[in-house]
């Protein structure tokens, strides 16, 4: 579990440091994804928008820390591609 809890912890201080302000007041309601690898967020409609999102684009190798806007931490969800850090931090 302690993965799961790194890569939620890199993805909400990403989303802290530089989105928070601008989405919360854009995308309430709406899903997010962060790449914590390239800091990139993603957002949709689903959790499965914004991976299919993500998938798309070459700079998004990593893993995703997928959730509500505004809301709780509704959703977690993570990928990992051949390409992906093995370091989270």
């Amino acid at each position: 579990m302690a993965l799961v809890d790194d890569i939620a912890a890199k993805g909400e201080k990403i989303y802290r440091e530089r989105y928070k302000d601008e989405y919360e007041a854009k995308y309430l309601g709406r899903i997010v994804g962060i790449d914590i690898d390239s800091g990139r967020a993603f957002v949709g409609s689903s959790p499965e928008e914004v991976t299919i999102a993500a998938n798309a684009t070459s700079s998004s190798h990593g893993l995703l820390y997928v959730f509500k806007v505004g809301g709780p931490g509704v959703y977690h969800l993570s990928r990992l591609t051949a390409n992906a850090s093995k370091s989270l931090f």
